[in-house]
């Protein structure tokens, strides 16, 4: 059978950081919309916190290719 590919772990591994900065921004109580308007707001709101959803799509497909 063949091994795991290093570059797709990265990839799992990359997507876990994504989810855990959703986690940080979204679940923690920080209001971001509190911020003024600035690089710091928009970096917390579509980075941060809009990574979250694409890093749990990206981190369950590459699990469930493993598991089949």
């Amino acid at each position: 059978g063949g091994g795991r590919n290093s570059s797709i772990e990265l990839l799992r591994i990359i997507a876990m950081f994504m989810i855990l900065a959703h986690h940080f921004i979204v679940h923690n109580g920080y209001d971001v919309l509190k911020l003024p308007l600035g690089p710091e707001r928009i970096f917390f709101q579509l980075v941060m916190a809009g990574g979250g959803k694409v890093g749990v799509v990206i981190f369950f497909s590459i699990s469930a290719w493993f598991f089949l």
